[in-house]
Parts: structure tokens; C-alpha cells; sequence
């Protein structure tokens, strides 16, 4: 019946093709998934969507050889720390540190190296819902902040790639470090403040490209405030100011 259908939608792919999708489509949701739901607790249903989602879209790569950026990319890193995709003025100790772990432990077997990008990358989507929920009050807006920050087509570059992870680390680090200045914000506790430097000296170390958390921490900071801190402002700018210099 499949091939069946498949011949007849390739013979006439304006009506026919359009009805086999319609029917598949109601088929998928006249199911009742009232009994699967019934075991999973309600704050769970968004992240696990946005993670089968994920799952779904990158599940396809866990077999694909490195490409020519992500091998370069990983043998470069075995030389030196200033190395980056054939460019020496970079430094990313924390990258070319992790390559060289990730190489002694697995070679060029690419499987772990894909299992760490989706890994990476399902923790960002999921970082993603959990800051846009804090933000924006509205659970719809931040389930579909994560599915399109999950399934965007430009992160398949990255995950195909393999010996990449840099590209997904740094960011991890960088959402890590806005949560936990929201939470500072919200119970004014130095340690949320100190994770939030902490998060920001890491994803320095994996990549340059973290300095953009500087303005949006500063932003959040003038805009986000539950409860008011007088003297904050001037204070965070030379608590980020000092992280940077280090």
C-alpha cells in the first residue's frame, strides 16, 4: 500500500499527493494519547517534545564521517591552542583541551562525537524554552521558542560536522550563565551572580563568540528586574568587565 501510494502521488502530485498527507496527518491525530500522557507529569510535556523533535531531525547524523571543517578542526587541536579551522589567532585552550580528551578516548570513531553535539544541543533547546518561559510568563511562546531553536536548519552544519562541539558548548554556557543571572535577579544571592561570571569565563575559553552574553546579561540587568537593586548596575559592569580581562 505504501509504494502503491507513492506511485500515484509521483503521477499526479498536485490533488493526490496533498489527500495522502491530509489522511496521514488526521490519522496521526485522531489518535488518543490521553493514556501515554497519563504517566508523564505536566511540566514534562513541552521539553519532551521539543527533544523528540530534536531527536528526529538529527537522529540521521549519529553515522556520518567527519566533514572536512570538523576533522581539520580536530586535528589542528592537537598541536596547538591558537588553531582554529586553519587560522592561528585564536585561543580556545578549553576547545583544543576537550578535542584532544575527545581523541585519546575515541579516536576518529564519530558516533560519541555526534552523540556529545546532540547531547549539547538538546540542553540549549531545552535552556531555551526554560529562559523564554521565565521571560515571557506564556508557556505556548516558549515551546515554540524551543521547537524552532531545536529543529532550525542552520545547526545541521554544526552537528553533522562532527568535532565541532565548541560551537554548541560555548553557547550552553552562555544560556547557563543567563539563567542563572534571571535567578539572581529574582532572589538577589551573590552565587547565582558568581555561576553567572563562572558561565561566561567557560564559554570565553571555548569561544571568542561568547562576548555577546556581555550586552544581554547588561540588558536583562536594566530590563528584567523583579525586584530592584540599587548599585547593581555599575557593579555588574565591573564584575563582566573583570571576567573579560581574565
Amino acid at each position: 500500500m505504501f509504494f502503491e501510494s507513492n506511485n500515484v502521488v509521483r503521477g499526479r502530485p498536485g490533488v493526490l499527493g496533498e489527500s495522502v498527507i491530509t489522511g496521514l496527518m488526521q490519522q496521526f491525530l485522531s489518535r488518543n494519547y490521553e493514556s501515554l500522557c497519563r504517566f508523564v507529569p505536566p511540566g514534562l510535556h513541552a521539553p519532551i517534545l521539543i527533544v523528540s523533535t530534536l531527536l528526529w531531525a538529527y537522529i540521521g547524523c549519529l553515522d556520518i564521517f567527519f566533514n572536512g571543517a570538523g576533522l581539520y578542526t580536530l586535528a589542528s587541536s592537537q598541536h596547538s591552542i591558537h588553531s582554529v579551522l586553519g587560522q592561528d589567532n585564536y585561543w580556545r585552550p578549553l576547545t583544543c583541551y576537550t578535542n584532544r580528551l575527545l581523541y585519546a578516548a575515541f579516536g576518529l570513531d564519530p558516533f560519541p562525537y555526534h552523540v556529545l553535539d546532540i547531547a549539547l544541543h538538546s540542553l540549549n533547546a531545552l535552556l531555551i524554552y526554560y529562559i523564554t518561559r521565565k521571560l515571557s510568563k506564556d508557556g505556548v511562546v516558549a515551546l515554540a521558542a524551543g521547537l524552532m531553536f531545536a529543529a532550525f536548519y542552520r545547526h545541521s552544519g554544526v552537528i553533522f560536522s562532527g568535532g565541532l562541539f565548541y560551537e554548541l558548548a560555548h553557547t550552553t554556557f552562555c544560556l547557563l550563565a543567563i539563567m542563572s543571572f534571571l535567578y539572581f535577579q529574582d532572589t538577589n544571592k551573590t552565587g547565582y551572580l558568581a555561576a553567572t561570571l563562572v558561565g561566561i569565563f567557560i564559554a570565553l575559553m571555548l569561544k571568542d563568540s561568547a562576548v555577546v552574553a556581555f550586552p544581554i546579561i547588561l540588558v536583562l540587568g536594566r530590563f528584567y528586574r523583579p525586584h530592584p537593586l540599587p548599585g547593581i548596575r555599575w557593579g555588574l559592569i565591573l564584575c563582566l568587565i573583570g571576567t573579560g580581562v581574565v
